[in-house]
């Protein structure tokens, strides 16, 4: 088993879904009897990750009360939660920094990636890295491309990309980062958002790059959710 850390963050609202989920955490919401959040769990260990950080914020409760301490899907499973005043994904990570040694992976609790990550992994620790994010082609174009690479190192990152800006980006990130906590160690900020951390690497000229060309699940929206059911059921999605 691999010791790092998987960090879930798993507080967001869901306010595109709330109206068809009403006091559903997004990443509760079932397929076939099980909750999303339980297939993102299980992919990891599927590939060896077995020790699970998930940052939870609104309706914590109903992702303690179904997988607990996680021992019912073979893994250990801890929390971290926010508290009263959300921290953004970023305030979220920094939270959780309490439970990780050194490196540790960043993955988001309503979005599938069904990938080797232990390719991922070995590249970053291979290549002496402290941060990495995935990257993809973005074929589909259906989300805006919101990254730019030059010779595998992210010079761009903006996670709300307008129109013509991101015509001027070749890649859009994945869903998946890596990063050693040392990176977070002098940021003095309690509440931000990952990008700021992506941000500051960029300046040091230290993100990098991982290409996964590989579609990717999420249920942040009907149409994603209505994918996702597909994919479960063994259909090819348009």
């Amino acid at each position: 088993m691999n010791d790092i850390p998987v960090l879930i963050l798993a507080g967001g609202l869901g306010t595109r879904i709330s109206k068809y989920y009403k006091d559903k955490q997004k990443c509760m919401i079932k397929f076939k009897g099980k909750p999303f959040l339980y297939y993102v769990i299980k992919n990891f260990i599927k590939n060896d990750f077995k020790n699970i950080i998930i940052l939870t914020g609104y309706n914590s409760h109903q992702i303690y009360n179904y997988f607990y301490d996680g021992e019912k899907i073979n893994s250990k499973i801890i929390y971290s939660t926010d508290g009263k005043r959300l921290l953004g994904t970023g305030g979220a990570v920094k939270k959780a920094l309490k439970f990780v040694k050194s490196d540790f992976i960043i993955a988001y609790a309503d979005a599938f990636l069904n990938y080797n990550y232990q390719k991922i992994y070995n590249h970053y620790k291979s290549n002496k890295q402290s941060s990495l994010l995935t990257v993809d082609k973005n074929k589909s174009l259906i989300d805006k491309n919101n990254v730019f690479v030059k010779k595998n190192k992210i010079t761009y990152y903006k996670k709300q990309n307008t129109d013509f800006s991101a015509k001027l980006c070749n890649y859009h990130d994945w869903g998946i980062s890596i990063f050693n906590k040392k990176v977070f160690k002098n940021i003095k900020k309690k509440v931000f958002d990952l990008e700021y951390v992506y941000r500051k690497q960029i300046k040091k000229k230290t993100l990098h790059s991982y290409e996964v060309n590989k579609k990717y699940y999420e249920i942040g929206s009907m149409q994603g959710i209505k994918k996702f059911k597909l994919f479960l059921n063994g259909k090819k999605n348009k």
